[in-house]
C-alpha cells in the first residue's frame, strides 16, 4: 500500500476515519454488492455542485492538498486525500 499523505500530520485523522467508516470499507475491500450503484450514490452525497464565494469565510489563504487511490480485491477503490488550510492568523484545519 502506498499512501502518499504526511503520515505525522495526518495518521491521527486516518485512523479516526476508518473506524467511522469501517463498514464502509469492509464492503468496498470485500467486494460485497453492487459496487458501481455503491460508488455512484457515494459520489451524490458529497458532491459540491455549488462553491459560492459566500461558502468561503475569507480567513484562509492558503490552501495544500493531495490524494492516493488503492485498489482492492472485488473491484473496490479506497481513496484517500488530505487537505490542509492555513488562515491569515495561523489556525490549520485539516480534513481527510
Amino acid at each position: 500500500m502506498d499512501v502518499k499523505i504526511s503520515v505525522p500530520r495526518f495518521a491521527d485523522l486516518l485512523v479516526e476515519e476508518v473506524r467511522k467508516k469501517r463498514e464502509e470499507l469492509a464492503r468496498v475491500i470485500g467486494g460485497e454488492g453492487d459496487l458501481r450503484n455503491y460508488y455512484g450514490e457515494l459520489l451524490r452525497r458529497v458532491w459540491m455542485s455549488d462553491l459560492s464565494q459566500d461558502k468561503v469565510d475569507g480567513r484562509v489563504y492558503g490552501v495544500d492538498s493531495s490524494c492516493d487511490d488503492i485498489d482492492v480485491v472485488g473491484g473496490g477503490s479506497i481513496l484517500i486525500s488530505r487537505a490542509i488550510a492555513v488562515s491569515v492568523g495561523g489556525d490549520e484545519v485539516r480534513k481527510l
